[in-house]
C-alpha cells in the first residue's frame, strides 16, 4: 500500500509512514497526540481512493461524538484527501450507526416500525426470543 499523495497537515513520522505501508488489520496504541487519529484518517482516505468499488464507502466509528466532531473536522481540513475520497468517508457514532439500521431493518428480527420522531429506544424490548 503506497501513501496517499498530496500535502498533509502534520508530517507523518517513520513509524507512522510504516503504518499507512501496512495491509490488513491493525491494533494500533500510542498516547494522546500521537497521531493515531491522523494515520487513520489517511489510511481511510487511501482506502476510499484506490481500494473501493464506486458505490462502497468506508465506515469510521467512534463511542464518541467529540471524536466524530473532530474526525470530521480533520478530514475537511487535511489537504491530502480528495472531495471524493472525503464524501466516502462515513463517521458516525456506534450507537447512531446502530440506531440507523434498527430503523431501517429492525422489521426484519420483529421489531415494530420505527419512526424518525415519536419512538424512544427505550421502548425496544432488549432480550427476546427469535424464531429458530
Amino acid at each position: 500500500m503506497t501513501e496517499p499523495k498530496g500535502t498533509t497537515v502534520v508530517d507523518l513520522t517513520k513509524t507512522q509512514k510504516a503504518i499507512m505501508r501496512e495491509t490488513g488489520h491493525l491494533l494500533i496504541t500510542g498516547g494522546p497526540g500521537s497521531g493515531k487519529t491522523t494515520v487513520a484518517i489517511l489510511k481511510a482516505a487511501h482506502i476510499a481512493e484506490a481500494l473501493l468499488r464506486p458505490a462502497q464507502s468506508v465506515l469510521f466509528l467512534s463511542f464518541a461524538r467529540a471524536t466524530v466532531a473532530r474526525v470530521l473536522e480533520a478530514i475537511d481540513e487535511e489537504k491530502a484527501i480528495t472531495a471524493e475520497a472525503k464524501c466516502r468517508i462515513e463517521v458516525d457514532t456506534y450507537h447512531a450507526f446502530f440506531w440507523r439500521i434498527l430503523k431501517a431493518h429492525g422489521y426484519l428480527v420483529g421489531l415494530p416500525a420505527l419512526k424518525r420522531s415519536g419512538f424512544s429506544s427505550s421502548k425496544i424490548p432488549i432480550v427476546r426470543s427469535l424464531p429458530t
